[in-house]
């Protein structure tokens, strides 16, 4: 099972400031029930996907549980 702060702790360390203020200050006081929905609401409401940035593209990989080429994969084939 995937650790849900090890995941938080990886994004912080890349991701653009508007995620990284959130992150820091909402995150801690999330629910366990609630903490990886209320994480992909974050990084969608804060992060468009764009396969042309290798940040938008490592922190959805991270997010995904995927690494960044299938991320990249997923993006051009969504056409972003």
């Amino acid at each position: 099972m995937r650790n849900f702060y090890k995941v938080v702790e990886e994004m912080l360390l890349v991701a653009p400031e508007p995620l990284k203020s959130e992150l820091m200050h909402r995150a801690p006081f999330w629910a366990p029930e609630v903490s990886w929905e209320r994480l992909t609401y974050l990084v969608n409401k804060t992060i468009a996907p764009d396969s042309t940035s290798p940040v938008v593209v490592r922190v959805y990989a991270l997010l995904c549980d995927c690494t960044e080429e299938e991320m990249l994969r997923r993006f051009k084939a969504d056409g972003f």
